[in-house]
């Protein structure tokens, strides 16, 4: 993690760093719904690393030796069915729900936008 202004604590950018961060936000997790305790201020920041599999889809690569151990990691701690849902999710992570778009786009023409420029940052 790195901190930036005013105290803000911000997400590993390397895809390594983020897979770690994922799988000790996921272990964590794990642990406090075995103990069935919430989470302290220290848990939750390193919950807050959770970033999603989007930007790092070979984790889910059987082929990629990379990401071996944390793959096998994040096997033990999670279903067949959710294993399955997150690789699923890799491919559109990084896009808006059809059903948000849809509704956004409602309002601005509720609002009068009917012709123009537009930036949708990713």
């Amino acid at each position: 993690m790195a901190a930036h202004g005013r105290g803000a604590v911000h997400a590993h950018t390397r895809p390594a760093d983020r897979v770690w961060a994922n799988v000790a936000a996921l272990t964590l997790l794990r642990d406090l719904e075995a103990a069935g305790r919430p989470a302290t201020a220290a848990d939750q920041a390193v919950l807050a690393r959770w970033s999603g599999w989007g930007a790092t889809p070979a984790i889910f690569d059987e082929t990629d030796d990379k990401y071996a151990t944390a793959r096998a990691q994040v096997r033990t701690l999670v279903s067949d069915d959710e294993w399955d849902a997150a690789r699923r999710m890799v491919l559109n992570a990084h896009y808006t729900d059809p059903a948000i778009a849809q509704a956004m786009w409602a309002a601005l023409t509720q609002l009068g936008f009917d012709s123009g420029r537009v930036l949708e940052p990713g």
